[in-house]
């Protein structure tokens, strides 16, 4: 962490090493320059970091990953922590689909109600056959009443129905009235607490979900661009392909862009991508607008580097491991998440009292208050809006239906009337 003049006023290597020099009345030059080149030259020499220690420049170097690669040169403290390169991912959006009508029902609830409108159809066609023969009496549109009436009990519509079968017929209705409850009750709980999607949280995921585009921060000669340079799984040369790499002037945008932006992943390292989130994605401290994978890609120890057979590896590697077992660098990493996060909420609260200037920054307000706003949410117009467009389509058939009987009843009339018209010319023809 650094002040106003970027001069270092905290952090966990800073902080160890203020301790350090205190314990062994000591002092230092701490230099902090962007290092952002850490390949390994054709000659065998080094950039950045390990080239600095490696060269004599510097006596101790923050912080750097022991890999297969740079062991030779450098000598490495005892691991003071892990950091693992994970992806993160937007939270799951909860959607609502023009057919989730019929998820209020599992499917052998459906089929259950089918079968008993199956089965009362011929029930009541019998019992109308059955009234005929015994009373001489025919029932009109028999076939039709049989269909017409289980339906509308189900549907709760009133209708004009026969007096012989109204008993059956209050039977069904109070079945059809206990099956509408449900569906009712059923209905609004699926529209108020919709299913959430699916998002990936392991590389496995993300491997078979095609549809998410991945990006991916470089920085030459990182220990995750030697993992994707030199790996052979035919899981992780997929995932390469697919990356788009962005620079890290553009780290903190593309972050934002994946909390507001659905079907995208980031690969990052754990603490640095937790940094990045307090300190420019969080406007209410319980809220996180990204969620990070469950398994990571890979998990990098990372350590204090020195000079080759250093005189001070022995006592800074001793002090490292007992900083590390006492949980010191923990806490002090959890110190600078919280200066970084009340730096991030102060940031973002002038970003909305200044409004729509800064959008990312904006819509990551909005995102935030809309998901703390309250968990019981009051019925918008996207919840109506399945059932308004199931009402407008019955009422357009409804409509064409009715437009279509008035048609043929025109027509059908036309053709009375022609057919009069021929038959008493006719019959004019004969009596003259």
């Amino acid at each position: 962490m650094r002040d106003i003049n970027k001069n270092p006023i905290g952090g966990l290597g800073y902080n160890f090493m203020k301790t350090f020099i205190e314990y062994y009345n000591s002092t230092f030059a701490f230099s902090h320059d962007g290092l952002r080149n850490n390949q390994q030259n054709p000659n065998g020499s080094w950039n950045g970091l390990l080239g600095e220690v490696s060269n004599s420049r510097a006596e101790i170097g923050i912080w750097l990953g022991n890999t297969e690669a740079r062991h030779p040169y450098v000598d490495f403290t005892a691991p003071a922590l892990h950091m693992p390169f994970v992806f993160f991912t937007n939270l799951p959006r909860a959607t609502l689909k023009w057919y989730g009508i019929i998820f209020v029902f599992s499917n052998d609830v459906w089929l259950c109600i089918g079968l008993s409108l199956a089965i009362v159809f011929p029930i009541y066609y019998l019992q109308f056959w059955l009234h005929g023969l015994l009373t001489h009496q025919t029932v009109r549109d028999a076939l039709y009443l049989s269909i017409i009436m289980p339906v509308c009990a189900i549907l709760q519509e009133a209708g004009n129905n026969p007096t012989n079968a109204r008993f059956l017929l209050g039977l069904f209705l109070f079945y059809g009235i206990i099956i509408g409850m449900f569906f009712d009750s059923n209905l609004i709980s699926f529209l108020t607490l919709p299913e959430l999607g699916h998002v990936p949280e392991t590389p496995e995921e993300l491997w078979k979900m095609r549809e998410y585009e991945i990006r991916f921060l470089y920085l030459p000669g990182l220990a995750c661009d030697q993992f994707f340079s030199r790996t052979k799984s035919p899981m992780y040369l997929d995932i390469k392909k697919r990356m788009k790499v962005i620079p890290i002037s553009s780290n903190t945008q593309s972050l934002m862009q994946t909390a507001l932006g659905p079907q995208s992943v980031q690969l990052q390292y754990d603490l640095s991508g937790q940094l990045n989130l307090a300190e420019n994605l969080t406007f209410h401290p319980a809220f996180v607008p990204l969620r990070m994978s469950r398994k990571p890609i890979f998990d990098l120890p990372i350590s204090f580097i020195l000079r080759k057979y250093s005189q001070f590896t022995e006592s800074v590697s001793y002090n490292v491991g007992k900083l590390q077992n006492t949980g010191h660098f923990k806490k002090w990493f959890y110190q600078v998440l919280n200066i970084a996060r009340r730096t991030g909420m102060d940031w973002l609260k002038k970003v909305k009292s200044e409004g729509k200037t800064e959008k990312l920054g904006y819509k990551i307000v909005e995102l935030t208050e809309d998901a703390m706003s309250s968990k019981i949410k009051p019925f918008k117009l996207v919840h109506f809006g399945l059932m308004f467009c199931c009402f407008l389509s019955g009422l357009s058939f409804a409509m064409t239906s009715f437009l279509a009987e008035i048609f043929l009843l025109w027509m059908f009339k036309n053709q009375k009337r022609n057919i009069d018209s021929a038959v008493l010319i006719s019959v004019n023809a004969c009596t003259v």
